[in-house]
């Protein structure tokens, strides 16, 4: 009787760690699907902002489906420091969806910098 109790914990601890290998293997899958598109946002997000400035006018959020799953996003920028000529410009980006009745977030943080046209 001790023996098969044995046996069941060790049989439970087994299956708790593969189903966690699992959970984080489909993380990682998914995170690669994300990863791309992320970049591709962000770069568009630095664009608009070296070019306008705070005159900016970007989607703040979303949902974009990647690989048969829906992902919600927000992106926010702000100036972080004001020159003379220039602007400094942190922009955040989050990507976040449920799995398994958690909630999963990726983030992505950079910067841009507005340089005002010189007047002709």
């Amino acid at each position: 009787m001790l023996a098969t109790c044995v046996l069941c914990l060790a049989a439970a601890l087994v299956n708790e760690t593969f189903l966690k290998m699992a959970d984080r293997h489909n993380f990682g899958s998914l995170s690669t699907s994300v990863f791309p598109w992320m970049e591709e946002k962000m770069w568009r997000a630095q664009e608009m902002i070296e070019i306008y400035g705070n005159e900016t006018q970007m989607q703040p959020e979303g949902r974009v489906r990647l690989r048969n799953r829906d992902f919600d996003w927000t992106i926010k920028y702000s100036v972080v420091r004001k020159g003379t000529a220039s602007e400094l410009y942190a922009i955040d980006l989050k990507v976040f969806w449920s799995y398994g009745g958690e909630e999963r977030v990726i983030k992505r943080y950079a910067y841009a910098i507005y340089r005002e046209k010189e007047k002709e």
